[in-house]
């Protein structure tokens, strides 16, 4: 399969501090090399692939799939390769050429805290997480069948008082986990839907404070926030 059977989609409630996040998205086009890109935005990216602004709704998990489902209209490759507001992805992240499987989970997943500037030591630690729904491959029709049945396919926007009761997942099966050299660095910020992971990092892993890569993770966040 060709790799040109892949499209980066990138989805944001644009709630993140918009320097953070166009750092971000500069990453992302420094590394995603010459892949389709669809955007799927609560504000205008000008520049930014195939943007779809679609104004401004209550940021919840539930909107959040509603994004992903109407990105995933416009993809015209089988397979996506998911992008997030508050996610550094490595070059070799963009380069696994999937095959038959339906959702396939990147492996090699840190997790560090933006808080704060007086809570140094949380600001300078990555933990190791496993691996994160903002880091996978899926393919496009599965994808769309399996949010249809989730949360329909009508032109419904939730809000804080109707918000779906359940968001689920796909599951992870370890057959179509794939592994990277180089980390993808997802940040939990203060901005973020939840303020916490849902998957807690993986206590036989020890903290680290450089990253490969990505080099000393205090600097890093420096970096990505001015």
């Amino acid at each position: 399969m060709s790799i040109n059977n892949l499209t980066v989609l990138y989805y944001s409630a644009n709630t993140e501090d918009p320097i953070f996040e166009a750092n971000i998205r500069k990453k992302l086009i420094a590394n995603m090399g010459d892949l389709p890109l669809v955007s799927v935005t609560q504000e205008p990216a000008l520049d930014f692939g195939k943007n779809i602004c679609v104004g401004k709704h209550h940021a919840c998990y539930g909107n959040e799939f509603r994004q992903i489902q109407i990105g995933l209209k416009e993809v015209k490759t089988d397979y996506v390769i998911t992008a997030e507001a508050d996610v550094l992805y490595p070059p070799e992240y963009f380069k696994f050429q999937p095959t038959r499987g339906d959702c396939y989970r990147y492996g090699n997943i840190w997790l560090s805290y933006i808080r704060p500037q007086d809570d140094s030591q949380a600001v300078q630690r990555a933990f190791f997480k496993k691996y994160s729904d903002g880091a996978q491959i899926m393919r496009k029709d599965f994808w769309l069948d399996f949010i249809r049945k989730m949360i329909g396919d009508e032109d419904k926007w939730f809000t804080e008082e109707n918000k779906p009761r359940r968001i689920r997942t796909p599951k992870t099966d370890p057959k179509f986990i794939w592994m990277g050299e180089n980390p993808v660095v997802t940040f939990k910020t203060l901005n973020n839907v939840s303020r916490f992971s849902s998957r807690l990092p993986i206590r036989e892993y020890k903290p680290v404070t450089t990253l490969p890569y990505w080099g000393d993770v205090g600097e890093l966040i420096k970096n990505m926030i001015v």
